[in-house]
């Protein structure tokens, strides 16, 4: 079987793009591979942080997770910086590869075009470096990424191969499983960006939103005006059918209303009283489980601890191969 290695950070409440984008992929991913998957606090750290708030939210998301239908019995779930292996592959790693390299990755070019390198951290900096020892310490086959982060994966290929060149090593070079449907799930207010917290809780639907909450959300959801045949559904709107798709809704209904929308007579006041009510009705089975899974913390430490110990296994005879092929 295949293995497959992800990581989410622990950053504050879940929203629908994380789930339609990558936690929903979680699910079925292991039901086809041999999964490993993390918490991936020490990514969580590269920028500023409250650490009440790192360890309330890993909670918080290993409940979600949890309550979304992983399994433990399937897939093993662990707190990244419970496996010291992580932070250790990353400092042999980060010896072979060029500083070049880093400086060429899109999110810290990102900040450095906003002139915030100067005051981001050698964490963020080298946070590929740490990726790529994520996924070579498993052997990882497959890493599902969206299209924002196929360049950290391919630089993992590239890191592998380097480290393979240089010391006989035979780390596997992982390949994308690319998320489709949700992968661009956007902003409800500007649908031009994708769905993150960093530009307020109107922009997102978190997955403890209350169904009210997400109702005012939804039909306060940018669009355009209508009322006028298209070739193409602007970004605000085929957002709001993606929403609704991935909320369960019926593909007859949805397929219908597009052909409307298409031909300019729908009213997207329809469109969002539907895709509220589908939505509300998923968040409300969705709360039911979360907070039934949230009350029972020793239950989720047990989960992490038992993760831990089989991750640990596994990774630390990867790294035990690296160092001695290192010399060290």
């Amino acid at each position: 079987m295949s293995i497959l290695v992800s990581g989410i950070q622990p950053s504050g409440q879940s929203h629908f793009g994380n789930y339609l984008g990558a936690l929903r992929q979680w699910m079925e991913s292991q039901n086809k591979y041999q999964s490993y998957f993390f918490l991936a606090d020490l990514h969580a750290i590269t920028v500023p942080y409250n650490s009440a708030d790192l360890k309330r939210d890993t909670f918080d998301l290993i409940a979600t997770l949890l309550a979304l239908g992983l399994d433990a019995d399937k897939a093993v779930i662990f707190r990244q910086s419970d496996i010291s292996a992580h932070s250790e592959m990353m400092w042999l790693l980060a010896t072979q590869v060029s500083l070049g390299e880093l400086y060429r990755m899109t999110q810290f070019k990102d900040k450095s075009q906003k002139g915030e390198a100067d005051s981001s951290s050698l964490g963020l900096l080298s946070y590929p470096v740490l990726m790529a020892g994520d996924v070579l310490l498993y052997n990882a086959n497959v890493v599902p990424v969206g299209e924002d982060q196929v360049q950290h994966l391919e630089y993992a290929r590239t890191v592998a191969r380097i480290m393979n060149s240089r010391f006989n090593l035979k780390l596997v070079e992982p390949k994308p499983l690319l998320v489709e449907t949700g992968a661009r799930i956007r902003s409800l207010l500007e649908p031009d960006k994708k769905m993150s917290k960093s530009y307020g809780d109107a922009h997102c639907l978190y997955l403890l939103d209350t169904p009210e909450e997400a109702t005012k959300k939804i039909m306060r959801a940018t669009t355009d005006e209508g009322g006028k045949q298209v070739k193409h559904l602007s970004a605000g709107v085929e957002n709001l059918f993606t929403i609704w798709a991935g909320a369960g809704g019926d593909e007859g209904e949805i397929e219908k209303m597009k052909a409307e929308a298409l031909s300019g007579i729908l009213k997207y006041s329809d469109l969002k009283k539907a895709v509220a009510e589908k939505v509300s009705a998923w968040l409300s089975d969705f709360q039911n489980k979360y907070y039934a899974v949230a009350k029972d913390e020793k239950m989720m430490a047990d989960i992490l601890s038992a993760g831990a110990k089989k991750a640990s296994a596994v990774a630390e005879k990867t790294l035990n191969e690296v160092k001695e092929k290192m010399g060290l």
